[in-house]
This record gives structure tokens, sequence and C-alpha cells, in this order.
């Protein structure tokens, strides 16, 4: 409670002094990596979305938050699914081509296109971030409504701020992670109708 309480009055800070903003925005981009609280990650997001105003501030809010969300899919649909790419994709996928070495003499050349063990283990080191982590375990369905909210408004800040580029590359990642929490919202939904 400590803590949710602690969050609450940063952000009444910055509300009342505007002058603090940056510092305590470019403080709370760094400290959402530490946030274990679904309560607490909560308001730190809806902080950081709807006080980031420059571009800088916009890029480094989703940033962290895209970080700390992880690759995507964030859900496996099932334990059959899992365990099938595990079974099919043991081996990595190479690539082998017959050369000409340097004295002339043929050879061949074999290269790892794609290694599932290092997928895997990507994988699994990310299920440790404490965002991703609250996603998957938490009922909460108001952190992935916070997080589709402040990713929205990053989205329309960028496009206001007139850097279509990066407003395209925003729209279409903002766009792919509320895909996948909503994808957990209607398993959500079904596994409580069974």
């Amino acid at each position: 409670m400590a803590s949710l309480e602690t969050v609450i009055f940063i952000r009444e800070v910055i509300e009342v002094y505007p002058e603090h903003r940056q510092t305590i925005l470019e403080k709370l981009f760094g400290l959402i990596d530490e946030i274990k609280n679904h309560l607490v990650l909560r308001v730190a997001i809806w902080i950081i979305g709807e006080y980031s105003i420059s571009q800088s501030e916009v890029d480094q809010a989703f940033d962290s938050i895209k970080r700390n969300i992880g690759t995507l899919p964030i859900f496996v649909e099932n334990k059959e699914e899992e365990a099938k790419p595990a079974e099919i994709e043991d081996t990595p996928k190479t690539i082998t081509k017959t050369i000409i070495l340097p004295d002339g003499s043929y050879g061949t050349e074999t290269i790892v296109l794609d290694d599932p063990s290092k997928a895997n283990a990507q994988n699994l080191s990310e299920d440790h971030i404490p965002l991703r982590k609250a996603l998957k375990n938490a009922d909460d369905d108001f952190l992935a409504s916070c997080i589709s909210i402040s990713l929205t408004k990053m989205v329309v800040k960028c496009k206001k701020n007139l850097n279509i580029k990066k407003f395209n590359t925003m729209s279409m990642e903002s766009a792919l992670i509320i895909c996948a929490l909503l994808k957990n919202h209607k398993k959500s939904i079904d596994m409580n109708n069974t």
C-alpha cells in the first residue's frame, strides 16, 4: 500500500508542479523495470502516458513500456501448442552450400539461420520482467486497458509532434501489443464461461 500511495503522490506532484515533470518522468522511465505490484504499475503507466509530451519523452515512454512487455506474443494459447513448436523446431534451420576454398579445392559451409534454443532461452528470460509477469498472472484487466490507453495516447502525441515516420512505426507496434492484450482478455473470458 505504501508503494501505491507513493506513486499516487508522484502523480499529484507532476500535476501541481509541472516544472519537475521532466525529471520525475526520466526517473519513472527507469524505475518501471523494478515495479512489481500491478496496481502501482497501472498508475505508473498512466502517468507515463499522460504526461509525456515532447517527442523525446514520448519515445522514452514508449520504449520503456515496450521493453517491459517483451516480445510478442505475450501469451501462449495452451500447453499443447507450447509443446508442439518445441518438438518440431528442436533443430536449428541451416543452409549448407558448396564453396571454393583458397587453395582451389571445394568445401562445404553450413550457416545457422534460426536457433530455437536461443529463442526459447529469450522467452524464458523475459518471464521475470515484472510488467510481463503481471500481465500473465493477474486477473486485472485494468492493467491491460491502462497499457492500451497509454500507448494510444503516445501514438496520438507522436502524430501531433509531426513525426510521421515514428508515428507509423509506433502505431503499428502499439496495435500489435493491444491485439496481444485483447487476445488474452478473450481467452480469460472463455475460461470463465466454461
